[in-house]
């Protein structure tokens, strides 16, 4: 067998983050013993109410419309997904199947009283206050895309957990796990995706009725360290360059931005997947037209773009150091756009920040960061002292070995 050549040192930050994904698995367990495992062993207070919410579901007759499907209750979405990869989620969701939305909230009102609060523009989701720390979402299985709102009274208990799951925006996310036994339904193979680290869309006939699903795919990539299957790539940069993503709030854009930024250990992930999407060209074209950068051409090593890259990567680490975590969180807010913006001109930044949902004191402190000024120069040091911290922490190294096929999107 011949020996695999090392991939050329001078090959671009993004590219040499892309092929360190490439060369390995998610280590999540295959089997179902070890899966429930990975459940059980979360914040005993959150299983808890689980199990109990689960109890009190189950002894609801179930709905005349249910067609055979008992009454019924699971967690899905980020709790098992994060479950799956050795985090330890810190709220839970939970899906309830089969039952009458008034007799949900009759029952959950029999035992919890006010702790029970009906929220969201429709009254949606209830919510479970149980303690200053321990809150608890639950929702009637639903038709329509993840983040339509749909009234709570409008759940459908006629949907199988399968075919709730298939309305999620990411085979990742389709995931469910049962509060007593630990039990973990994978209904679209979410499992195998996520050791593959790929990002596949669960419908895409669902997905492209909400859009800005693309920015949550983008934050996904960055926090989980995926890269998006040839098809899901190209169904999301389909809505980007039908103008699909224009026009969002700017609540909304700051929420997932900030998401991408604060969260992933290398935020350059979802920011290389966005510019490759044409995000940057269609909805911050200063920010493309300040870094020279366009979704057709990949950057070459040592540009503008490949530094900001691992600055930011740089920076994220810093923050997430134990020393750091006295920063506050406007501050940490502008260090990370003042790293975002550190190659933009004056009028190109101010213009990229303008869409985003920043007050004033955010605004002039990312100011701060970016330009010596009196009134921040706490800040200012700050920024220089996390530098200087993180230049040591050397770049992804080149892999040394094959990749497998089918793990990636190639370019």
């Amino acid at each position: 067998m011949s020996e695999r050549k090392p991939i050329q040192q001078n090959v671009s930050y993004a590219k040499r983050v892309e092929h360190s994904l490439r060369r390995g698995r998610h280590p999540i367990p295959t089997s179902d013993a070890e899966l429930k495992q990975l459940i059980l062993n979360q914040d005993p207070r959150l299983l808890a109410v689980g199990k109990e919410v689960t109890e009190i579901v189950r002894s609801i007759p179930p709905s005349k419309q249910s067609e055979g499907l008992r009454s019924d209750v699971k967690i899905v979405g980020g709790f098992v997904r994060d479950a799956m990869i050795g985090l330890q989620p810190k709220d839970i969701d939970l899906e309830v199947y089969g039952v009458e939305p008034a007799d949900l909230e009759q029952a959950l009102l029999d035992r919890y009283g006010d702790a029970v609060e009906k929220v969201g523009k429709s009254f949606e989701i209830i919510k479970l206050q149980l303690s200053e720390d321990l809150q608890i979402d639950i929702t009637i299985a639903r038709r329509g895309s993840h983040d339509e709102r749909v009234d709570f009274a409008n759940g459908d208990p006629t949907l199988s957990i399968a075919e709730a799951a298939e309305l999620r925006d990411f085979s990742m996310n389709n995931l469910a796990a049962d509060s007593i036994t630990g039990e973990v339904i994978d209904s679209w193979d979410g499992l195998e995706d996520m050791r593959n680290r790929e990002l596949r869309i669960t419908n895409f006939e669902i997905f492209k009725n909400n859009p800005f699903q693309v920015y949550r795919g983008a934050q996904f990539c960055a926090r989980l360290e995926l890269i998006p299957q040839d098809e899901t790539f190209a169904q999301m940069k389909d809505l980007v360059q039908t103008g699909q993503l224009e026009g969002y709030p700017a609540v909304r854009v700051t929420e997932e931005f900030l998401k991408l930024l604060l969260k992933a250990k290398r935020p350059s992930i979802g920011l290389e997947m966005m510019r490759k999407l044409g995000i940057f060209d269609r909805v911050f074209p200063e920010f493309s037209l300040g870094y020279g950068i366009h979704s057709s051409v990949d950057p070459e090593a040592d540009s503008k773009w490949d530094n900001l890259l691992i600055r930011i990567d740089r920076m994220a680490l810093a923050l997430k150091k134990s020393d750091a975590k006295s920063i506050s969180q406007r501050d940490k807010v502008a260090l990370v756009f003042a790293t975002l913006c550190y190659g933009l001109e004056q009028d190109h930044t101010e213009r990229f920040l303008a869409q985003f949902a920043f007050q004033r004191s955010t605004l002039t402190a990312i100011a701060a960061c970016k330009m010596l000024h009196a009134k921040h120069r706490d800040l200012y040091k700050k920024y220089q002292e996390l530098e200087r911290e993180t230049k040591k922490a050397p770049p992804p190294a080149p892999v040394q070995r094959g990749i497998r096929t089918g793990l990636v999107r190639r370019t």
